[in-house]
């Protein structure tokens, strides 16, 4: 019946009687002598995450007269405090000779005499830190970092995924783990729901293969795979993989399929080399268009809402090179348009950039034939970014 509550900017730790819900008071508190960030409460004591003095360890066995009974300096400036079994977890930032943050494990099991006996450097800042078994995810800046603290004296990090809070430059903050889940607080993004990472079953092969075992029941959706070296650091394999359920289209939408449509006269062609599956389309004239063709690809999301990588392919030579294809990407609300010179990077994918995607249904690409010259439409690409 009794609630700690630290102050935003305040050197102040509360103790609250809320026995009556509707009628809290407080019946206690103790300067912690600096900015009193975080805090947990474990058993008779009061963990404090306190800027400058680390972490404050204060006994709150008699809730109206809470006593500091030990500090001890963390790596950085602590944020956030977890506890778990004999060891607090602090989250920190910055903190000479470190400019990023970092996530400092504790002994506390003599709570008098608290012990740093491991750290580990994480990138960007450490706002917030939730254990859950052997690991401990901290967010930072822009990320979710899961570290392996199964030996806690050498916590590593093993993987990571960027949230959309990095694409318009607000924060990952608060972290709650749940049944397999991560729920960040991404400043302006709102509350992001990420799949935990996990471990898999692999094998070093030889210096360039090395396998792994896929879970079967693994939902469908885009993956990054993550490689830990012996020294703890941590490589991202870019392209990944990305698991298809029935068929699935992987977020690629070709002039034959069922999310393309067209308004106006286009017509079919092989007639150029390079060109995506079976064929592709071409409107206007010699001289350009009016813009009243107009070839429709609609936003194949394999996984939901959220960031995407946008690819056009188109074939290389033969119809009439022009230089100014205008596509349009209908995205959340907005409208941008890309202009594409096709007499170079044919028979590939070629980024249009990254967009914001709510997946209402109205999102889509199109492609209009007022251009220099003939336009082609073959295929959209719609994928996660790398590390998002």
């Amino acid at each position: 019946d009794l609630a700690p509550w630290w102050g935003w900017n305040n050197d102040t730790l509360y103790v609250i009687d809320i026995s009556t819900p509707s009628s809290p008071s407080i019946i206690g508190s103790i300067d912690t002598l600096d900015y009193a960030y975080g805090v947990y409460v474990s058993g008779n004591y009061a963990y404090v995450a306190d800027w400058f003095l680390g972490l404050q360890v204060i006994d709150i066995s008699t809730p109206s007269s809470p006593t500091i009974i030990a500090h001890v300096y963390t790596l950085g400036y602590p944020n956030d405090v977890y506890v778990s079994g004999n060891y607090a977890y602090v989250a920190g930032i910055g903190g000479l000779p470190f400019d990023d943050g970092s996530l400092s494990v504790i002994d506390i099991s003599t709570p008098s005499s608290p012990t740093i006996i491991g750290s580990v450097i994480t990138p960007g800042e450490a706002n917030n830190v939730y254990v859950s078994g052997n690991y401990a995810y901290v967010t930072g800046g822009s990320s979710l970092q899961l570290i392996d603290i199964n030996i806690p004296s050498s916590p590593k990090i093993i993987s990571y995924v960027y949230t959309p809070g990095r694409l318009d430059w607000t924060r990952a903050s608060g972290v709650y783990v749940s049944d397999g889940y991560a729920y960040v607080a991404d400043g302006d993004s709102g509350l992001q729901i990420i799949m935990a990472p996990q471990l898999l079953d692999s094998n070093v092969e030889d210096s360039t293969t090395i396998t792994a075992t896929i879970p079967a029941d693994l939902p469908e959706g885009a993956y990054n795979i993550f490689v830990t070296n012996p020294g703890g650091e941590v490589g991202i394999l870019h392209n990944g993989f990305r698991v298809i359920v029935d068929g699935v289209a992987d977020g690629i939408v070709d002039n034959t399929d069922p999310g393309f449509s067209v308004i106006g006269t286009w017509h079919t062609s092989t007639a150029a080399p390079d060109f995506y599956d079976n064929d592709f389309l071409y409107a206007g004239s010699p001289s350009g268009g009016t813009g009243s063709n107009q070839a429709i690809w609609d936003a194949e999301l394999i996984d939901g809402p959220g960031f995407y990588e946008v690819f056009i392919w188109y074939p290389t030579g033969n119809i009439t090179t022009v230089a100014n294809m205008p596509f349009t990407i209908n995205h959340a609300g907005l409208s941008n348009t890309i202009l594409v010179d096709r007499s170079v990077n044919g028979g590939q994918w070629v980024s249009l950039g990254i967009f914001n995607f709510i997946d209402d249904g109205t999102e889509r690409v199109t492609l209009l034939d007022n251009a220099n010259s003939w336009v082609v439409a073959d295929a959209v690409k719609f994928t996660l970014p790398d590390g998002i």
